[in-house]
């Protein structure tokens, strides 16, 4: 091809060259690979939902033992339990998803029963944590697995290696068997049972609960972690029937930012509940000045009928008399 300034090829020697382009920049891909790959049976466990697909990817590398050392990568332990500490605004550099889409992911996942969040302090600040919830993660894969990635195959060992994988975790046979579910009386909302506490005596069964404070307890569990005892959960219920779930979920969020949780949880209850009796207080006592105001002010005569038929006369002998 002969040399001529740009905008003055042929269109067949453009495409060409194009050709050649490619063929280069497949080396460069090759030399420097950063591509960000989720298996699609992920996007099948989650309708389709990008950001909650790519958390579920990014928990589960960090999770599944490497292939060399058979050991995970996770190296955060609380509570004996395994986390990833991830910032919000890491999320962009892990799977290009801005801190919103994380966090829209997130609380996807969290509907699934697929992730559970808790917030633990982290090189001196407090940080989201994350883990895969595995009873409800083998669940749904299966459930995903059998509908559309077995038809037609015949090697049976995906099948065996599932139906070990649910033996494992003592589930059943079938992702819908009956012997096992996600949400039965032995699991939390998360398919987990380490966060809502396990019921007493004096408790009424957790599947007596209604949907209204199965959320009361998982917006706390999603705050502050699990719960200390049967106590708690049924304190933290009291508050949200006495308060209502709008303030008491301003003051979670108080109790958030001051990190009670982090430097004396043994308080945290008492510390929410001294919030919510302190904001009614002073709600009480603005609305008491408001009413003392009112009573005060030089109340407006009431006016009768009879007075105003004597009203209309004087203006009509008025008008006459005009």
């Amino acid at each position: 091809m002969e040399n001529r300034p740009p905008g003055k090829y042929t269109q067949l020697e453009m495409i060409l060259a194009e050709e050649k382009a490619f063929a280069k920049f497949a080396a460069m891909r090759l030399a420097n690979d950063d591509a960000i790959s989720i298996p699609r049976i992920y996007f099948d466990m989650v309708a389709g939902d990008f950001p909650a697909a790519a958390v579920l990817d990014e928990i589960l590398f960090w999770t599944l033992p490497n292939k060399k050392t058979g050991r995970t990568a996770l190296r955060v332990r609380k509570d004996g339990i395994l986390w990833l500490a991830v910032a919000r605004a890491e999320w962009w550099e892990r799977k290009r998803l801005t801190e919103r889409q994380a966090d829209r992911g997130i609380e996807r996942l969290i509907e699934l029963g697929l992730v559970e969040k808790s917030l633990h302090r982290y090189n001196g600040h407090a940080q989201m944590h994350l883990r895969v919830c595995g009873r409800q993660f083998f669940s749904l894969y299966g459930e995903a697995l059998q509908k559309g990635y077995l038809e037609g195959l015949e090697d049976e060992n995906p099948v065996r290696e599932l139906a070990d994988l649910y033996a494992m975790m003592g589930m059943s046979d079938s992702p819908n068997g009956d012997t096992d579910s996600p949400n039965g009386d032995t699991d939390s909302p998360n398919g987990e049972t380490i966060n809502i506490p396990q019921t007493s005596p004096n408790q009424p069964p957790e599947s007596s609960l209604t949907p209204e404070e199965h959320f009361y307890l998982e917006k706390f569990v999603n705050a502050f972690g699990k719960f200390n005892d049967t106590h708690e959960a049924d304190a933290i219920l009291a508050l949200f029937k006495a308060y209502g779930k709008t303030k008491m979920l301003e003051i979670f969020d108080w109790a958030f930012k001051k990190e009670i949780h982090l430097t004396n949880r043994s308080s945290l209850v008492d510390s929410i509940q001294t919030a919510a009796e302190r904001w009614s207080g002073r709600k009480e006592t603005k609305h008491d000045k408001r009413n003392t105001r009112r009573a005060s002010t030089k109340p407006t005569p009431e006016v009768s009928e009879d007075d105003i038929q004597h009203a209309l006369a004087n203006l009509q002998r008025q008008s006459a008399g005009v």
